[in-house]
């Protein structure tokens, strides 16, 4: 699919998601098309699998709407950006294929109190010099991520350790970080809200 669109389009969509791509020479790698990159936070993940749930708009992340002050009853109100980036027959197929992943990628840790929402698993490895110099074993992995969305709500979480220490890693069979993603969205998640499918998708 990387190789099947242009070098450009794919740059410009995920910059228009928030993500933070290598680019050198005004193009991205094809190790992005399997997050095979550094850059990105819980945060900017979240944002990202947002746009594809609610309709294909990127919202920019923000923690309050306004403040009013008490003593002036002066109200600021927190200027909060939505751009769409994608179509609404774009978001609906994305949200679907992450929903039938969710069910996949997470296992037994897929249900979340009958909630209808979609999340992609994802590692990223040590070299082969890492693994050798801290005793770790060959399927030993440097980072575990779960991130997901609902049609109310995203989630990011990130599962690893901040340094390289000898004796302490995470390992490919792992489900911690699903166990977090779940926990999380636990509380979060609720049942009842689902997407709309667009007049533009046809099921067959």
């Amino acid at each position: 699919a990387f190789q099947a669109n242009e070098n450009s389009d794919i740059r410009d969509f995920v910059l228009a998601l928030g993500l933070s791509p290598e680019i050198s020479n005004g193009i991205i790698h094809e190790a992005h098309s399997i997050g095979g990159y550094t850059g990105e936070s819980p945060l900017s993940l979240a944002t990202a699998y947002a746009s594809f749930s609610n309709g294909g708009y990127y919202i920019t992340p923000h923690s309050y709407t306004k403040v009013v002050f008490r003593d002036t009853n002066e109200t600021y109100n927190k200027e909060i950006k939505k751009i769409r980036v994608m179509s609404e027959e774009t978001s609906y197929m994305m949200s679907s294929l992450l929903q039938s992943s969710a069910q996949y990628g997470l296992g037994g840790q897929s249900y979340i109190n009958g909630a209808v929402y979609g999340a992609k698993t994802g590692t990223s490895n040590y070299s082969e010099a890492t693994i050798r110099l801290n005793g770790y074993g060959a399927n030993a992995v440097n980072d575990l991520w779960v991130a997901g969305a609902s049609p109310d709500y995203a989630i990011s979480v990130w599962y690893g350790y901040t340094e390289n220490i000898k004796g302490y890693t995470s390992y490919a069979s792992t489900i911690s970080h699903r166990r977090l993603f779940q926990a999380a969205a636990k509380g979060i998640f609720s049942n009842g809200s689902n997407w709309t499918q667009p007049e533009g998708v046809i099921q067959v």
